[in-house]
Formats: structure tokens, sequence, C-alpha cells
């Protein structure tokens, strides 16, 4: 609302577009958040576009996501004129690194999941962002989906009762590039996937008193790609299932949630 608010005495209905770029295109979501940019041009205005490399570059400007983007180097970016935010698209490596550069810079962020693989660095991007007013959107997937917001409301309103049960699952077959990058992480595909239900999960039951997680590594290459955890609350117990072996794992995704007085499934999530 901040963005779009009147700007030199000018109303809300006549307000100037957002300025705003993209930092990094190797993140899974890139094209669907520049696809997004692009499609709401009464909004925001795309400015320039931040490649990794001049490779990476040329081989995005022949796909219908990124053709006719202005490309610049990440110092051009963040001198344009009148610049207000960055979508951060980078590999989950330099993600809040690049984030931090924005912040500093005085700009707003859309910072996708997850949140880097350091608690630290993400804590100080935040009290840095708060400190200088700054917004930090993360991406989530789901967080205008309907039938989620119907879930959050039968909770809040009590229509089910007391929460005893969550049992979700969010899946996927994993090829040799995703098996590659979240082999890099001790969390693997917990690391990648998981935060999207169980951010749902604290947001409805609150913060666990415990986890207790689980894993097989079933291909030889060492990457976690088989796992569960469980949470556990004062009246319910929670089990987030990730796996990246399963051919039918995005059909499959899941959440059911289940009270004394009656339960919801939500199948499939982004249906």
């Amino acid at each position: 609302v901040a963005l779009v608010a009147s700007v030199g005495g000018r109303s809300q209905n006549h307000s100037p577009k957002i300025r705003i770029g993209q930092i990094g295109t190797m993140h899974s979501h890139a094209k669907g958040k520049v696809r997004a940019i692009r499609s709401q041009s009464d909004t925001y205005e795309l400015v320039g576009v931040v490649a990794e490399n001049s490779k990476r570059q040329e081989a995005l400007s022949q796909t219908n996501a990124y053709e006719g983007v202005r490309w610049m180097s990440e110092a051009e970016l963040l001198a344009v004129p009148g610049l207000q935010a960055v979508a951060i698209e980078a590999e989950v490596s330099q993600l809040v690194h690049t984030a931090q550069r924005c912040i500093d810079a005085g700009l707003h962020i859309h910072f996708d999941k997850p949140g880097g693989d350091s608690m630290s660095e993400y804590r100080r991007l935040i009290r840095s962002a708060e400190a200088s007013q700054r917004i930090v959107q993360m991406g989530y997937m789901l967080r205008y989906n309907r039938a989620f917001q119907f879930m959050y409301q039968a909770v809040r309103d009590g229509w089910l009762g007391n929460i005893m049960e969550i049992d979700c699952m969010m899946g996927k077959l994993g090829d040799e590039s995703v098996r590659e990058a979240i082999g890099t992480f001790s969390g693997g595909g917990m690391f990648e996937l998981g935060g999207h239900v169980i951010d749902s999960i604290i947001h409805m039951l609150g913060m666990p008193h415990s986890v207790t997680p689980f894993g097989h590594q079933t291909q030889g290459d060492g990457v976690a790609d088989n796992q569960l955890a469980v949470l556990d609350f004062d009246q319910a117990i929670a089990t987030v299932r990730i796996n990246h072996r399963d051919p039918f794992g995005c059909p499959r995704r899941r959440f059911p949630i289940s009270g004394d007085k009656g339960t919801i499934e939500i199948q499939q999530l982004e249906s």
C-alpha cells in the first residue's frame, strides 16, 4: 500500500507505476516472477533484469518471459533513478546477500524462499529492513490460495473444534539439476519445499514444542530426498512429508487438518 499511495500530492488513482527490477534468474520461480511483474504493467514498470552471466543472459533473451527486457549489471540497476523495489531471484546460496545489498540501498524487496541457509544472516537482513522501514515480502505460493484462506478461517472461527492433527505432503520428482541444488544443503528436500506447508502449520498452531526429523538418502548421491518431520504441540501432532523421488509428487500434494468437530483436506495444493 505504501508503494502505491499518493506521491507528490497526486491522488492514489493517478499514482506513478512502481519502478522495480529483478536480480538473479537462477531461482526456480524467477521466470514466474518476471512474468507476473510484466503482466501487471498498470502497476509495475520493470526497469531491468540482472543475469548471473552473459551466457545466462543470452539464453534467457530467447524465452518469452524475458524477451525484450533491459539487461544490466547490479550496480546499474541499483543506480536507476526512482527505483523502489527489487525481486530477488538468485540462487539460494546468494539470496540473503543479494537481498541485504538491496535493503542497504534503501529498496523494498520481494525475497524468494527459502531465506538462505544462515539464520543469523537472515535475522540481520530483517533487522536492517525494520530499522530502515523497508518491506520484505517473502515468496509464498500459497499466500492467496482460496482453499488455504478458507482453512485459516475455519480454524480461526472454531469450525473444526480443537485441532488434533495435520498430515501434509509436498513432493515432486527432482531431476539431476534439482538434486544437485538441494544436495548442497544438509536439509535436502525439506529445506527446499518444507517451508511452504510448515508456514501454514505455524500460522494456525503456533510454535511446536519439539520437532523430530526422519530422512533417507535413496540414490547414493548423499541427497536427503525422502523425509518426514513430526511437530509436537499441546494437543496436536503435525507431520510434514517431503519426497523428491515421487513421480506423482505434485498432483499428490495435500494438506489435511482434523479437529474434534470436523476435517478439511486440501488436495491438490495449487489446483
